[in-house]
């Protein structure tokens, strides 16, 4: 089956080799168990080299930047010719998977329903409140107007995967066959064991206002008042601003590959995820399967996977350092969370995804025969 993914993908060219920050070659490996021949649409920009991420080497990814679109936003500047460009691509495609919420997702989704193509979703997260707290003025204007598209798109669809057990399914309801596949391939890992050494981890981009990295800093400025030391490591996109602690030190690691991220959980104690909003969290699940603590908030899906000890509300410094410190004093606490998360998250292996990736694909095939 030739498969067309369509996504807001962006990657980066060196010449010679394309690398993406977030598909990268093990993503399009669970791809490849159900598509022979895989198409992308991506946004191009030159490689930097301080990004360290390897190269996408997966034959049956053919890789077409998209030429009239440099970012996002030309998507709205050029609408009625990206829609035209959606129906090209349709025209020369067998199956059309859109992921949602995505700006050229929208106008390939649109493009499907003129042209009654039988497409499939995949529904990773809530347009209406990630775009109203992006930290771009535009999207928050367009908030609504992506929600009502969203839903539009998601609704007709034949086939729809979901990230969430319920809470995408409540928001954005579809017509079609409904599965849930996680957003994460997680490998069997070791328990990790508690040390002396405090480290906290979050991965979010600094960019992003949701994603709550300012209610972290307020948090760590009352823990430093306490006078305890703890090392902090964040990775994803942006700049640092300026921090003053005494006894805490904050890292940013920007971005690493993929495959380097099991060796950068391992380093961690706790980890934490203050989102304002959030689907679901795959970096949450990911810390989970190694053993760790995590403390986040009670937004989107994100309770489905934590014990509701775990959570505090969002934008609440306080509540969020009053956890930390309490897994920071407290070992048994922490052994109980670590244990817990340990066991809970072994139902999400990678072999329970990809069966149940084949069978949502199997059920979208059947409108193609």
């Amino acid at each position: 089956m030739k498969l067309t993914y369509i996504y807001d993908l962006k990657m980066m060219y060196d010449g010679v080799d394309y690398y993406s920050k977030n598909f990268t070659n093990q993503t399009w490996w669970q791809y490849q168990k159900v598509a022979k021949h895989i198409t992308i649409y991506p946004i191009v920009q030159p490689y930097q080299s301080s990004t360290n991420l390897l190269p996408i080497h997966i034959p049956e990814l053919h890789i077409q930047p998209l030429e009239h679109i440099e970012q996002t936003k030309d998507v709205y500047k050029k609408w009625w010719s990206t829609v035209a460009h959606c129906k090209e691509i349709i025209a020369n495609s067998e199956a059309i998977v859109i992921r949602l919420p995505s700006h050229f997702g929208l106008a390939m989704g649109q493009a499907c329903l003129q042209m009654n193509k039988p497409y499939l979703v995949e529904v990773v997260g809530n347009a209406l409140e990630a775009y109203r707290w992006h930290g771009n003025k535009g999207y928050r204007l367009l908030a609504s107007f992506i929600d009502k598209r969203m839903k539009k798109i998601i609704a007709n669809a034949y086939t729809a995967i979901y990230v969430t057990e319920n809470y995408l399914q409540a928001v954005y309801p579809s017509n079609g066959q409904a599965f849930t596949v996680y957003n994460t391939n997680l490998s069997k890992q070791l328990p990790i064991k508690r040390t002396t050494t405090f480290n906290i981890g979050m991965i979010g981009s600094l960019h992003t206002k949701y994603k709550g990295h300012y209610d972290l800093f307020h948090a760590l400025r009352i823990l430093d008042q306490q006078q305890i030391p703890i090392t902090v490591y964040l990775l994803g996109e942006g700049k640092l601003p300026p921090l003053t602690y005494q006894y805490i030190t904050v890292i940013h690691e920007g971005i690493i590959d993929r495959t380097l991220m099991d060796q950068w959980y391992r380093k961690l104690q706790l980890y934490v995820q203050p989102s304002h909003t959030e689907a679901l969290g795959r970096s949450i699940m990911e810390a989970m399967s190694h053993g760790l603590p995590v403390v986040a908030t009670q937004v989107g899906g994100i309770p489905e996977l934590l014990d509701h000890t775990a959570l505090v509300k969002k934008q609440s410094p306080q509540q969020l350092a009053t956890k930390i410190q309490a897994l920071l004093h407290n070992e048994q606490l922490w052994q109980q969370h670590a244990k817990r998360n340990y066991t809970f998250v072994q139902r999400f292996n990678m072999t329970t995804n990809t069966v149940k990736r084949q069978q949502a694909f199997a059920h979208y095939y059947t409108a193609l025969t």
